[in-house]
């Protein structure tokens, strides 16, 4: 199969490009830094918003930005496109009630994207698949939990507010590989959620993130006002994301396991997945 990667670059494109390679497929992608020059790879280095080319392929998966999508599929359709696999966010449904109201206009923000993706691609005769993740980790390049355990090793010391207990299902980027592989060979349609094997409280997915680091590093959770005068004070942490830390941000996996064969590892991270994969 010929297929074109967006966003190779990303977390996710880590893990799905060896294995496409490993497949025997020939693939095209987008960079925006110098690629890894043994992959036998057609490297593209352009804007992904500018780029006036096409060449056949036929399929297409994104782990880029949605919204330089809909332009891509009406260049590649003509020359023989068929399927595409998009990743987007959970954020579009977790984010939708958010107090914030730029959190809401991120939530509204990729709805319509998305919306714009299956519009074109109906328009085209394209089937699309669009996968939503919860929070991705597996390489060192997230900027949630590798964040975490950045500031773990520097200051040896987390503070959580008391009401930290909303639950949170972290999910490996190479599961998400797997995932958009799957999406293709069984040319799913539709939106599937997906997320790790593991529903934790944002507390107990902490202390397995703080197991990585070498050395003592202390956990200790304050009274909620306490915490939120300290988060304005140093500006680590909005509104917004002090609030998300006691709702629910998790996936339903029951359709993606039907659709995808999908099964998740748990959640228990080692050293390995905050680095480069090999």
């Amino acid at each position: 199969m010929k297929v074109l990667i967006i966003g190779a670059n990303s977390q996710i494109g880590d893990f799905l490009l060896p294995r496409l390679l490993q497949r025997g497929d020939r693939l095209s992608a987008w960079v925006r830094r110098a690629p890894i020059k043994a992959h036998p790879i057609n490297w593209i280095h352009a804007d992904v918003y500018q780029y006036a080319g096409a060449e056949p392929v036929d399929a297409l998966i994104s782990a880029g930005p949605l919204d330089a999508l809909p332009r891509l599929l009406e260049l590649h359709a003509p020359l023989g496109l068929k399927q595409v696999v998009a990743f987007s966010s959970m954020s579009a449904t977790a984010k939708a009630g958010s107090a914030q109201p730029d959190e809401r206009a991120q939530a509204l923000a990729l709805q319509t994207m998305e919306g714009a993706v299956f519009s074109t691609a109906k328009r085209l005769g394209l089937s699309v698949a669009i996968l939503r993740p919860t929070m991705i980790y597996g390489c060192g390049r997230d900027r949630n939990l590798s964040r975490l355990r950045g500031v773990a090793q520097r200051a040896r010391l987390i503070l959580l507010p008391a009401s930290a207990n909303g639950l949170r299902q972290p999910v490996h980027a190479s599961d998400l590989a797997h995932a958009a592989i799957a999406a293709l060979d069984r040319r799913v349609q539709g939106v599937l959620e997906l997320g790790g094997a593991h529903s934790l409280t944002y507390r107990e997915m902490t202390e397995r993130v703080l197991r990585t680091v070498p050395g003592p590093v202390w956990l200790q959770t304050v009274p909620d006002a306490i915490f939120s005068r300290l988060m304005a004070w140093t500006k680590a942490l909005d509104r917004g994301q002090i609030e998300r830390l006691n709702v629910d941000q998790c996936a339903d996996l029951g359709p993606a396991a039907r659709e995808l064969g999908f099964s998740p590892r748990g959640f228990d991270p080692q050293p390995c997945d905050f680095a480069p994969p090999p």
